[in-house]
């Protein structure tokens, strides 16, 4: 009994304990907090008194010079409308005449007491107050144009319809392309409304800048409630009788009524797109929208885990125009099983999709390879499919066999492995196929068919892009059956482009033949090597090693990048110097050597650095090897696009046109490319 009670008074004493020193926690960081928010008030309030003093200065000095004698000597025109320098409104054609001839008139002025000074200055017939006072007249004719050059601005004369499409673009770029969960209230477009009175005017009566409501979170909270509804009033007279686009969340709220519900469930009639985050029972507070949703195309509905639903949830049975429909909700009920039995394979039942026209499947963990064999799909035009075991292609044959020849225009896929002929047997099915993004097949043969045809066939005549994507090194067969492909789809010239109808056996020009890496740049450069057919020399062996030891000093240059350090120390500053000494004396006779070290690649990035020796240095030794990088160009086919891809360059490439834009295929090509572009399969959200 005593050793209960010790432990009793000992837990105690730490309960106590712990919460005096969480009580000690809160109120040091709430007076942190305050301390804070007071000194950055002190410093506001400073920034302010300076402004405001900097401008009584600056105005008691113009009052001062203004009353000196022969400053009222500057001719400068009078406003040709005053009352547009306080207004926003746009000058007409013939005030826009006389306005460029005032703004002529001042500059000229300006330049002309400008001329005066310098030659006063240069003479040395100049003092000081007679400067500060022409300095003041040169000042009044450079503010007058600057004043009147706002007047005649091209932004300020935009169509309103130009206007609109502006702010439209402004909204998709923030609001407009974040998931429903991820918009907030602060990311709306009110800014456009605080900018100018004609602009307000335009933002306000731009609908489509109000049609995307924020992630509206239910609480049972009375003063977050009347602000939700106060913004949503707002958003609801701003877009009028636009669709709408909600999003509406909760996780805690009960079955009783909501006054956010309540609003938004009046303008059901406007719901285009809406996503439903709630607990199944709050769903009852909706009954107002059943048989009301005749605009709604777009549905999620996730409910959280319950053992019994209320009842069916049909509140959405009746939307004529629904073409979209997502439902989510773990699954209840399994406490009343008596017998369960889970086979390997799922069983996907028969099903045709008519009207189907883009699929996206993903299975992470398992293979469910003859889930196609059970589909039809007669108008598909976009598969994505990624799994990283299993094999997929056979299944994905019979499906498209069942309408050959298929509608499918894209087809993107990541997976473990594809056999040989594996892809031939898919792209005979696909004539009009557009775009190809896949695992590169593990046999040449299945390249080597869609350069040259299969079963007497041209495989995707149609093809304009082509990606392949490897995460090794290619072996020799597949890098000449790759040269193969570029050799006779990318060089059948221009002229190809042209024609409107294929005859049998005819082929467009392949426009985009691109090898994709998610990994080591080294990777790349090996296999740019092979493509190239390339060799080892001890030229291009010693600029490598010099070209390592420009890693070491600088990590970032094998990522394509390295700012310029502000300050060297005097031991890495002369390593860095001999460094490029010894590159510089290196004799080199062949392109190839250059670019099989990579070390252009790192001086072309050095020499960017501003007011820098070691910057000249690097562009003098470029300069140097610049006719044989030239002389090269002709017999280049392949080029960087950053460190994660090749890209076949083909005779007739826009690129080739000058010299400026063929150096992008000794250097590496200036349009981007970001790493989750090439491993997209990695980051995709199927999510809803």
């Amino acid at each position: 009994m005593f050793w209960r009670a010790r432990h009793y008074v000992r837990m105690r004493w730490l309960e106590l304990k712990l919460e005096t020193l969480s009580t000690k926690h809160i109120l040091k960081t709430k007076a942190s907090l305050l301390v804070s928010r007071f000194h950055k008030t002190v410093n506001q309030a400073r920034r302010r008194r300076k402004r405001l003093a900097k401008r009584i200065r600056r105005a008691a000095k113009n009052a001062l010079i203004v009353s000196l004698p022969g400053v009222t000597k500057v001719q400068l025109p009078p406003p040709p409308n005053p009352q547009l320098l306080i207004s926003n409104h746009p000058p007409s054609d013939l005030e826009l005449a006389l306005i460029a001839t005032a703004i002529e008139k001042a500059e000229t002025e300006s330049r002309r007491w400008t001329h005066i000074l310098d030659e006063r200055r240069a003479t040395g017939h100049s003092t000081r107050a007679w400067e500060m006072v022409t300095l003041h007249r040169i000042g009044q004719a450079n503010r007058f144009a600057s004043r009147h050059k706002s007047l005649v601005s091209p932004i300020r004369r935009l169509p309103t319809e130009i206007l609109q499409e502006i702010f439209i673009w402004f909204a998709k770029t923030t609001v407009g392309s974040a998931a429903p969960s991820w918009r907030y209230n602060n990311t709306l477009p009110w800014v456009l409304g605080q900018i100018c009175s004609p602009w307000r005017s335009v933002a306000l009566n731009t609908t489509a800048l109000w049609v995307k409501f924020p992630a509206i979170t239910l609480k049972n909270k009375s003063k977050k409630t009347n602000m939700q509804i106060q913004y949503l009033n707002e958003l609801l007279r701003r877009s009028k009788d636009a669709l709408l686009d909600i999003s509406i969340y909760s996780k805690s709220l009960g079955g009783q009524r909501h006054s956010v519900i309540d609003l938004l469930c009046r303008h059901a009639e406007r719901w285009n797109s809406a996503y439903l985050s709630l607990p199944a029972q709050v769903l009852v507070a909706f009954q107002s929208i059943r048989s009301r949703l005749s605009a709604l195309q777009s549905l999620t509905l996730l409910t959280p885990m319950v053992n019994t639903l209320p009842g069916p949830i049909d509140l959405f049975e009746v939307a004529p125009v629904l073409k979209k429909v997502a439902v989510a909700r773990p699954l209840f009920g399994d406490d009343t099983l008596t017998i369960l039995e889970i086979t390997d394979d799922i069983l996907f039942p028969a099903l045709t999709i008519p009207n189907l026209v883009k699929m996206d499947v993903a299975f992470e963990y398992r293979s469910h390879p003859h889930f196609f064999n059970q589909l039809t799909l007669p108008a598909i035009e976009d598969i994505t499919v990624i799994s990283c075991r299993g094999k997929w292609m056979p299944g994905l044959t019979s499906m498209l066999a069942k309408n050959s020849p298929s509608s499918l225009k894209s087809f993107s896929a990541r997976l473990e492995s594809i056999d040989k002929d594996e892809l031939s047997s898919v792209l005979i099915h696909t004539p009009q196929l557009v775009t190809l993004n896949i695992t590169l097949p593990s046999s040449s043969s299945d390249i080597l068919n869609l350069a040259s045809g299969y079963q007497n066939h041209p495989l995707c005549p149609h093809l304009e892009t082509c990606s392949f994507y490897a995460d090794d090194l290619i072996n020799q067969d597949l890098t000449n059956a790759l040269n193969l492909l570029a050799y006779s789809r990318c060089e059948l010239g221009n002229n190809a482009d042209d024609i409107n109808v294929l005859l049998p056996g005819e082929v467009r020009p392949l426009r985009n033949l691109t090898i994709e890496f998610g990994h080591s740049n080294t990777l790349v450069h090996l296999q740019h090597g092979r493509l190239e057919n390339w060799s080892i020399t001890p030229t291009s062996t010693l600029l490598e090693r010099l070209n390592a030891h420009l890693y070491e000093k600088f990590p970032d240059l094998p990522f394509g990048y390295c700012s310029q350090p502000k300050k060297l120390s005097i031991g890495w500053d002369d390593k860095l110097g001999r460094i490029l000494a010894d590159i510089e004396s290196v004799e080199v006779d062949r392109a190839e050597d250059i670019y099989m070290s990579r070390v252009h690649y790192s001086l072309k990035i050095i020499s960017n650095w501003a007011n820098s020796g070691h910057g000249n240095c690097a562009q003098r030794i470029l300069d140097k090897w610049q006719p044989s990088i030239e002389k090269s160009l002709k017999d280049r086919r392949w080029a960087f696009k950053q460190r994660f891809a090749l890209v076949y360059i083909s005779k007739d490439n826009a690129l080739r046109n000058s010299l400026e834009s063929a150096m992008t295929i000794a250097y590496g090509l200036k349009e981007r490319i970001s790493l989750a572009s090439v491993l997209w399969s990695t980051s995709i959200d199927f999510d809803f």
